[in-house]
């Protein structure tokens, strides 16, 4: 192992246990997440996989764990925070009186958004993520859960500029931190290059007639990927959840354009507005965008006073 490399593995450990601390989880739920982090490194040490069961808002569904031994891989975070993984499975989407048909998963991993989104509501998922790994580990969480029928997708996403584009990925990066800011393009395939191609043309490949729900998690290219989803997002008007670390002020205004609203969720579940004028404060690192006519709901949304 090479110096750069020991020191971004122990700069992403280091990241970790810091973001374990501060989480919900360990908030909410401090003794079972202490004996599970005790459990998981039995699990590690022994190479042993384990199927776990999540308990979320709307419905509960199994997830493998694998002993891969790298960070980012098989499943640690997932094991560990359950259904405080992230807040958006203690959100109650029917709050949006919102029919969930098409769920569009950008960033998938190993399918923990997909298969709950896909066991709560049966709607059609299509997952895309970077690499074959997550990809192979995502069908097989669907088969555990007795969900078929729904589409996956090796591909890095992106505007409409970068369809066609190919990239390379890093080696030594931790795939649940590959982000394509970073990546070099290419004019040669290889087995570490990936195709880029926006949402607009993925739901234009593959016939959708409805997209009620997107979730996009790709470390920082975030708004690219809206800017490639523009035209669909216009002509559906699906409710959005994306990381929200970039280009914060143009998402907003793009979105804002649109009769969109942004809400963040609470440790709770609760959901609160946000403006740009609340981009200076600490808050939550996902958003939710969605449309105005379902958002007014103001009876069921809990709104920041």
């Amino acid at each position: 192992m090479n110096y750069k490399v020991a020191i971004t593995r122990i700069k992403n450990l280091f990241d970790r246990t810091k973001r374990l601390l501060i989480s919900d989880c360990a908030k909410l739920d401090t003794l079972y997440l202490v004996l599970r982090i005790f459990k998981l490194i039995f699990l590690l040490l022994s190479e042993k996989k384990i199927i776990f069961n999540v308990n979320a808002k709307k419905s509960s569904f199994k997830f493998i764990f694998k002993p891969y031994k790298a960070l980012g891989f098989g499943g640690r975070g997932q094991y560990l925070y359950r259904e405080y993984y992230d807040r958006f499975f203690r959100v109650d989407l029917d709050t949006f009186n919102k029919n969930f048909q098409t769920f569009i998963d950008v960033g998938c991993s190993r399918g923990f958004f997909s298969v709950y989104l896909s066991k709560a509501y049966n709607c059609k998922t299509l997952s895309v993520d970077l690499y074959d790994y997550a990809i192979r580990d995502c069908k097989e969480n669907f088969e555990l859960n007795k969900i078929y029928g729904n589409f996956l997708k090796r591909a890095a996403i992106g505007s409409n500029e970068d369809n066609g584009n190919i990239i390379m990925l890093e080696k030594n990066e931790v795939p649940s931190r590959t982000s394509v800011l970073e990546s070099i393009k290419t004019n040669h395939k290889n087995s570490n290059s990936i195709s880029m191609i926006s949402i607009d043309e993925l739901i234009k490949s593959y016939g959708f007639n409805s997209f009620d729900l997107l979730k996009i998690d790709v470390e920082g290219y975030e708004y690219e990927v809206l800017k490639g989803s523009i035209k669909s997002i216009k002509k559906y008007r699906p409710i959005i959840y994306l990381e929200f670390s970039r280009k914060k002020y143009e998402i907003l205004k793009i979105f804002n354009d649109i009769n969109y609203l942004a809400f963040m969720p609470l440790a709770n579940g609760k959901l609160i507005s946000i403006n740009k004028n609340d981009l200076e404060r600490r808050l939550y690192e996902n958003i939710f965008l969605v449309p105005k006519e379902l958002g007014n709901h103001k009876s069921k949304i809990y709104l920041m006073s």
